[in-house]
């Protein structure tokens, strides 16, 4: 699927259960408007950090308020990336009880989930420059749908808009494109509880264990 859309190396590590923390392979731009799949750390830091450990909890960020962030303005202006998965867990909590859910496209197709990046560099104990990489995901309010599941989910991005996500300098055209709605169809199973440890990588992970919800989602 990414080699039908862009020139590059899709040798994309498999991982069924990613967590915060974890690296992943994200798409950025390059020069010529080219694209690389680089691997990241799931948890953004922006390049002036003084250092890669912080207080802050990162890997999601608020579509809402990405202009205005101090932590995220500059990276959602000029590192922009798309994130693919084949699809993604959310939880349902009924009372004390939280259910995992894997919510992925009808008909099988990758997600593109809208993110923002940056390249931390700096100095180790033993004075060793070392550089970092790392990006969070936007989210945004769920629709009607998805908030039957999570009041929150990711910003998706279509295929034909990839594009304008990376490489658009014109910010109007970005706000809009952020701002945008997006119809997908989408499929919530409801799977094992083994993906609550994220130490758990296996096909296990995506077992389902009960009928899927079909959702049109207007995202």
């Amino acid at each position: 699927m990414l080699e039908d859309l862009f020139d590059l190396d899709c040798s994309v590590t498999t991982n069924r259960n990613a967590a915060p923390s974890e690296f992943v392979e994200v798409l950025i731009k390059e020069v010529d408007r080219a694209v690389e799949l680089r691997r990241m750390k799931w948890w953004f830091t922006p390049a002036w950090f003084g250092s890669l450990k912080h207080r802050y909890t990162t890997f999601n960020a608020r579509s809402e308020g990405v202009k205005e962030s101090r932590l995220y303005k500059d990276a959602y202006r000029q590192k922009r990336c798309a994130v693919p998965v084949s699809g993604y867990f959310e939880w349902l909590k009924k009372g004390e009880r939280k259910t995992p859910y894997l919510i992925r496209r009808g008909d099988d197709r990758p997600l593109f989930l809208a993110g923002i990046w940056d390249l931390w560099s700096g100095e180790d104990s033993v004075g060793k420059t070392i550089e970092q990489s790392s990006f969070a995901i936007l989210t945004r309010e769920a629709d009607a749908q998805m908030s039957a599941i999570h009041h929150r989910q990711p910003l998706f991005i279509n295929e034909n808009q990839l594009g304008e996500w990376l490489f658009d300098t014109e910010m109007e055209v970005v706000d809009e494109l952020m701002m945008s709605s997006r119809s997908l169809k989408l499929s919530a199973w409801p799977v094992s509880s083994r993906i609550n440890n994220a130490q758990n990588k296996g096909v296990e992970c995506n077992e389902v264990v009960g009928p899927a919800s079909e959702l049109d989602l207007v995202a």
